[in-house]
């Protein structure tokens, strides 16, 4: 069974509506939303899936990211698009990157200031 269209569309919003927030792990989203709904234990979706248990459960526990295969066997097994796994995890991705690129260009403000204060009171 998968879930309604309105579902997908919340957690897909849900998980982007505040850019100053994280998105959701893909991860997350399976196992809070998704296998409760369709009422898959970990054991019986890895098997639908044709993954090992630990690969899902890692995917579950956030360790892992969905690659394009893993999107697509999310997919057949949810009877929906590849799509909406691989966007998750590239909306997972860009904001952690973004975040990554935000915190390193703050270190370097913060260097480049300590620098400028440092020459400052030398003169």
């Amino acid at each position: 069974m998968k879930p309604s269209n309105t579902t997908l569309i919340n957690i897909l919003y849900r998980s982007t509506a505040d850019d100053h927030s994280a998105p959701l792990h893909p991860g997350e989203v399976l196992r809070e939303d998704f296998l409760p709904h369709c009422k898959f234990t970990v054991e019986t979706l890895a098997q639908k899936m044709r993954v090992s248990r630990p690969v899902l459960q890692n995917l579950l526990a956030e360790q892992s990211a969905i690659s394009p295969d893993m999107a697509l066997r999310l997919g057949e097994a949810f009877g929906m698009s590849g799509r909406y796994w691989h966007a998750l995890q590239l909306q997972y991705d860009l904001w952690q990157s973004r975040a990554q690129n935000a915190d390193t260009s703050r270190r370097s403000v913060d260097l480049g200031s300590r620098r400028s204060q440092a020459m400052q009171s030398r003169a």
